[in-house]
């Protein structure tokens, strides 16, 4: 009875440990996959910025993506992975080159190389919770100003706000953005840089001139520029991601919000 019980307790032991090991090992296999993207740690709408040139080639249809384009240079579509449904606005704002362009330069075999230049260059947050580390997106963050979480939803009336989520899915900031990068996003899905051109728009007299500029600068500063709106729901929970990608030769996110949806 007592080898019994000794085997047994072998054997369940031997099994705990092989889990251990298909778990992470599992995760690092579907580390390249969409629903890795967008499912990884329990999240399934994830969507972290430094995956989203990565991602992009396998999310456009295989369709010429240009043929779509509609009169404002937008395309819109839809697709669905796992359990989540994810709508995609892409738009381009230079109208001088097309998105099939920027898939053919987001090929697998170039991302890499790009990749490792752009997420070094991307302000990080790094946060603990419980015995896990998360790394987080901060972009543009001369152009926010930091602000508590009382204050802020303590004033349902302010202009507008983002906020960044780890990706276990915990709310660790909210930062308020200038008026003049904000307002583009929550009025009709515009761009910053086509407002900043919309000569018929009201000047936003809360925006200093130095804020404005390096709004800007970032916004404008290569005329190779797309857009992406990202609004992924699970299980009736909505989020929405905005982008801006610099489509040069090594693509980069020049802009990366997580705004109200």
């Amino acid at each position: 009875m007592t080898r019994r019980a000794l085997t047994l307790g072998l054997t369940l032991v031997c099994l705990a440990i092989m889990a251990a090991m298909i778990t992470p090992l599992a995760l690092l296999s579907g580390v390249e996959s969409l629903e890795a993207n967008f499912a990884a740690d329990g999240l399934a709408h994830r969507l972290a910025g430094d995956s989203v040139i990565r991602i992009l080639p396998r999310l456009i249809p295989s369709q010429s993506a240009q043929d779509a384009l509609d009169r404002d240079n937008r395309w819109l579509f839809e697709t669905t992975i796992g359990a989540t449904r994810a709508q995609v606005l892409i738009q381009d704002d230079s109208a001088k080159l097309p998105l099939q362009a920027l898939v053919d330069l987001t090929d697998p075999v170039r991302i890499e190389a790009a990749l490792a230049r752009v997420a070094p260059g991307l302000p990080v947050l790094t946060v603990r919770r419980a015995a896990e580390r998360a790394r987080v997106a901060r972009c543009l963050e001369e152009t926010f100003a930091l602000d508590d979480d009382a204050a802020l939803y303590g004033r349902p009336d302010t202009d507008a706000w983002t906020r960044y989520i780890t990706p276990v899915g915990a709310r660790i900031n909210v930062q308020r953005a200038s008026a003049v990068a904000l307002e583009a996003l929550f009025d009709d899905n515009s761009t910053l840089a086509q407002r900043l051109r919309d000569k018929a728009k009201p000047q936003l007299t809360d925006v200093t001139q130095a804020e404005r500029q390096r709004v800007e600068a970032v916004t404008t500063s290569r005329p190779e520029r797309y857009s992406l709106l990202i609004r992924t729901t699970l299980h009736g929970q909505a989020r929405q991601r905005y982008v801006i990608i610099d489509a040069g030769a090594s693509p980069t996110v020049s802009l990366d919000l997580e705004v109200a949806p």
